[in-house]
């Protein structure tokens, strides 16, 4: 992978865990609203497929650094 390729990667990597952490604290807000309980886990279930396509790779890449 090219440097920027590496950059853009990490930028999606850095947006994918504020997601993760903004639908953790949305799930915790959302306890007594049962509809914003299940979407939040909707978007977490959606950030973890993102984190199996791209912060893997991420984590791959710095291993490979190594």
């Amino acid at each position: 992978m090219t440097m920027n390729q590496d950059s853009d990667l990490n930028s999606i990597h850095a947006q994918i865990q504020a997601i993760k952490s903004a639908a953790g604290e949305l799930s915790k807000f959302g306890r007594d609203f049962p509809a914003v309980d299940k979407n939040s886990l909707r978007i977490l279930a959606c950030v973890k497929m993102l984190e199996l396509n791209v912060s893997d790779l991420v984590a791959l890449e710095e291993d490979r650094e190594l």
